[in-house]
Formats: C-alpha cells, structure tokens, sequence
C-alpha cells in the first residue's frame, strides 16, 4: 500500500527519525485503515521504502517442537504434514499449509525442515523466528526459523541438493557465519547476482563484502558481469566445453570449429543467460579458444580434410576451375553426401564461393566477374544486368546471384533495373 510518513511519534513526542528498538508511532497520510473489500493499513504489516522490501507466499524454515510439558496445559496434538496452520511473525498473523520433509508426523522434541505456503504475502528475512500454532488458535505447535524466504519454485522441496542448502544455512545462522550462508545459496544455485548476495537475511550488508572477500580468497567463488559464480562449477563447465570442443575437432576436423549451439548444449545452466554466456566465451578466451562467428575453435585448429575426403576435393576443384564462368550445378558436383560435405568445406575455407541453392563458383572465378562489373560501372554508372552480363562474358543464370551477393555485401547497388557502383568500392 502506497502511503507517505508525515511525522513519526516516540511517547507523544515527535522525532525526526525512530532508531531500532524505539517504541515509534507513524503517521501515514493517504493509507486509510483496512475494511471489508477494501485494502489498506492493518494490524502486523510492515512499513518500509519502495522497493526494498519483497513479500513472499511460500517459505522454507526449520521446525522445532518443544519436548517440554506443563502439568496445568494440554498436552499440544501432533503437527502433521499438510495440515493447516497459524503463523505468527513480528505481529501479523497468516494461515498456511505446512508440508513436512521427511516426516508425516512431527511428534513434540522433534525437529525438521518444513515449506509454509502462505495464503497472504508475508516480508520475512531468513533467521527471523515464526510460531505456529493450530488453525483454531488453541494450542502451540512449533517455533520455527525462515532458512530461505525465496526458495526456487521449480526446485522440489524435497531434492538432495535443496535439503544439503536447508542444512548449511541452518548451520551457518547459528553460528552467525556469512560466507557460509552465501556458499550455500551458491552450491545450490550456481549463479547470484552480486546485489542480492545475503539479500533477504538477517545478515548486514556490511557482512556482504566480507563474505565475498573470503569466498575469493578460499577459491570458492569468482565475480563477473555483476554476478557470484560458484568456481567449482564455472571451473568444471570450462572442462566440459574444453572437451566438447576437442571431440568436435577430432570427429569432424574439417569443420571450422563447434557450433554455440552445440556448445551451450555441452556446458548446460552457464548458457541459460546470454551475458553470463559471453562471460563464460570470454573464460574460454583466455585458455586459447576463439569464437568465429557461429563457431568456437581451440586457436590451434584448422581446418582439414580427412584423408579419405581428398580425391571428392580434387574433383571438385578441377571442375570448377576448369569451367571458372559455367560451372557445374551443385547437385552434379556433390551428388552423394560425402561430396557434400566436402563441398561445404571448401566454401567455408574460402576456396569456393556459394552463390544459391543451385550454383558455386571458384574464388577465382567470382573474383574475375567482380573486377569486370566494378570496371564496367565505373566507366558506364547506372549499367542494366545484360550491360553487366556482356561486360563479363557470363551467362544472365549465373550473373544474377552473383550480382546479388555483390548487392548484398555493399559493392554495388540495385534501383531497379539499373545498378551502380557503391561509394568505395573498388578491387
């Protein structure tokens, strides 16, 4: 609820600001009081800045039962799981479904880790304490500690690795540890951004620095792009793409190098978001691998032709060089898959140029159509295609996608029927 702080009170007197602990009456102007079908300020809500504070309906925490009795007060029923219950935090008063881990009954001196899905949004902070008590407010069930305020809603509650992060925070709140708080959210999640470190906690911001320092020197974490990575696996991501792309060389060496596609398919989560992609391709870069275009390489590569591939390449080029200005049509020059394959390696090493879907032509052939096109628009500027098709000595099939791809690469330019030579091109 929107609302502006006009004055704040401590024991009728005004004050100019309220320290923690401080008994504080606030004056909100534009919040009226809640009623029936009507929101507004209520008894347990919490006032803080827009937005600093996020609410949340589903919690994780740390249930304890108590195993002590008093001979004057019933004896508390047993806590079950999924039964509903009343949750009480700081003032406010919310019902929710427990769901136990592990357990279908929490017998009293027991403890375990527990989800409260909240039916109204509560602003808690890992290590705040809950109380639970039953939905008719009659007895008192558990005390309960928040482990995560934020937990990931397509993580199971109840996998290994999300127990394993439950349990070190739990550890790592009693013993007031920050770095290990941190390790944990990052053994689990892999990736935080570096703002939200120790975020929604009760732990300071001031601990934040600290903790990352740490983490660092113990070589636990690394920082980029704004985000925490957990090193361990940053490091073991890197090896798996080291090996996917050495495997790529080895089966197919006559390709420039493994396509991103294949790539972010190799290294999983690190490709979920594109600028923490490019931080890991800039990784890479430091350990002598290069991306080219769609491709990554180790620097040392280049392509080749397997041995068995060589005399399909040879046939390939003496055709095209013996008919530099009518050349043979794709489907006559690789008409089996292994010609086909070789044929694309020779247009990306550059030795042929691919015109259409029909037609390839030898760079040198394609060079000299180009140096005769460029003559002719220099010396007759606005030249029609059957200008350009005499002045090159080629036939009107294979002159159009070549004037295309000349188009298309900015050394010349088309209005309609008429081309003419682009502002600084030249050989």
């Amino acid at each position: 609820i929107p609302a502006n702080v006009r004055s704040l009170q401590n024991h009728n007197r005004s004050v100019e600001k309220a320290e923690p602990g401080m008994r504080t009456a606030v004056n909100l102007g534009d919040a009226g009081l809640a009623q029936r079908g009507k929101p507004g300020a209520r008894r347990g809500q919490i006032v803080t800045l827009p937005g600093f504070g996020r609410a949340t309906t589903v919690v994780d925490v740390e249930l304890a039962r108590s195993g002590r009795t008093h001979p004057q007060l019933p004896v508390p029923p047993p806590l079950r799981d999924r039964q509903r219950v009343a949750v009480h935090h700081a003032g406010t008063l919310v019902e929710a479904r427990l769901l136990l881990a592990g357990h279908r009954v929490l017998e009293t001196g027991a403890t375990c880790f527990a989800r409260l899905r909240l039916e109204e949004p509560l602003l808690v902070f890992a290590g705040d304490r809950l109380l639970l008590r039953d939905a008719g407010q009659h007895h008192t069930l558990a005390g309960a500690v928040v482990l995560d305020a934020f937990p990931p809603p397509a993580l199971p509650f109840l996998r290994p690795a999300h127990q394993l992060m439950l349990e070190v925070r739990r550890t790592a709140l009693a013993a007031g540890d920050a770095a290990a708080f941190l390790l944990g959210q990052l053994e689990r999640d892999r990736v935080v951004p570096a703002e939200e470190a120790l975020g929604y906690s009760v732990f300071p911001d001031a601990a934040r620095e600290a903790a990352v320092s740490q983490l660092q020197e113990a070589g636990r974490v690394t920082a980029t792009g704004g985000r925490l990575l957990h090193r361990p696996w940053w490091e073991e991501a890197q090896r798996s793409a080291a090996d996917a792309i050495f495997a790529h060389h080895r089966r197919k060496p006559e390709e420039p190098g493994l396509p991103l596609e294949a790539l972010r398919k190799a290294v999983g989560g690190v490709a979920g978001e594109r600028r923490l992609f490019d931080a890991f391709l800039d990784e890479l870069a430091h350990h002598g691998f290069v991306r080219e275009g769609p491709v990554v390489r180790h620097h040392d590569h280049r392509p080749r032709l397997a041995p068995g591939l060589e005399p399909a390449a040879t046939r390939i080029r003496d055709a095209l060089v013996a008919n530099r200005l009518d050349p043979p049509q794709k489907k006559d020059l690789a008409p089996d898959p292994q010609a086909l394959k070789v044929l694309r390696f020779l247009v990306q090493s550059g030795e042929v140029v691919d015109l259409d879907e029909r037609f390839v032509i030898h760079r040198d052939g394609f060079a000299g159509v180009r140096a005769a096109v460029i003559a002719h628009l220099r010396a007759h500027p606005g030249a029609r295609a059957a200008d350009l098709r005499d002045a090159s000595g080629i036939s009107r099939k294979l002159l159009m996608p070549i004037l295309e791809r000349l188009d298309a690469d900015g050394t010349t330019r088309r209005d309609g029927d008429f081309r003419w030579l682009k502002d600084g091109a030249g050989p």
